[in-house]
């Protein structure tokens, strides 16, 4: 339920809000219900504020200037890490608000930490890039989601591996939908490989 403070917020059992800045934002607008004019705001006020979801690596799952962003994030939290999860469902909203530049800029900060723990797996510090296991032993088979991610990203040609690591972007950002026939990313994302 959207408020006057522009957020949307669980109700608990007694069918009170519960009051924490969660990552759920981000799957209200991946359902595409808010018009331009309300995404706007939400995104400059909220998953674009760098005290909040646009973290050195987005999105945490409880927003960082929140009181119950947790620290330090335990393994397999929805405390406050980035989640490979919620990365994957990107494009459905950020391509259809026309964010191409900050999606890019959202792959390539997951591809880095990905390639840099030489392991796929499903969450990372949104601070530091730490990615880590839900348990301590490694994840066999590796997170799916995010392979998932990594593999639609780089399958598109949008990123490239320098030998130290670090993902490289092409310096033209995501283009908006392209015209006669051809195929924008988020098209080419349901592409089975």
């Amino acid at each position: 339920m959207m408020r006057p403070t522009r957020l949307s917020y669980d109700v608990d059992a007694h069918d009170r809000f519960v009051r924490i800045r969660g990552d759920a934002i981000t799957r209200v607008m991946g359902e595409q219900v808010a018009d331009q004019k309300l995404f706007d705001e939400v995104y400059r006020r909220q998953l674009h504020n760098l005290s909040a979801f646009w973290t050195p690596y987005p999105f945490p799952s409880i927003a960082a200037d929140d009181p119950a962003f947790f620290r330090p994030i335990p393994r397999n939290s929805w405390g406050g890490a980035s989640q490979a999860l919620t990365a994957l469902r990107t494009p459905r909203w950020m391509e259809h608000y026309g964010k191409y530049a900050d999606f890019t800029h959202l792959m390539t900060r997951w591809v880095e930490a990905l390639v840099r723990s030489g392991q796929f797996l499903q969450q990372m510090d949104p601070e530091t890039r730490r990615v880590f296991p839900p348990t301590a032993a490694p994840i066999r088979p590796p997170c799916s989601h995010s392979s998932i991610s990594y593999g639609g990203f780089m399958a598109c040609g949008r990123a490239a591996i320098r030998s130290s690591g670090t993902a490289v972007c092409p310096k033209t950002p995501l283009q908006p939908p392209l015209s006669g026939g051809q195929q924008s990313y988020a098209q080419i994302r349901q592409i089975p490989y």
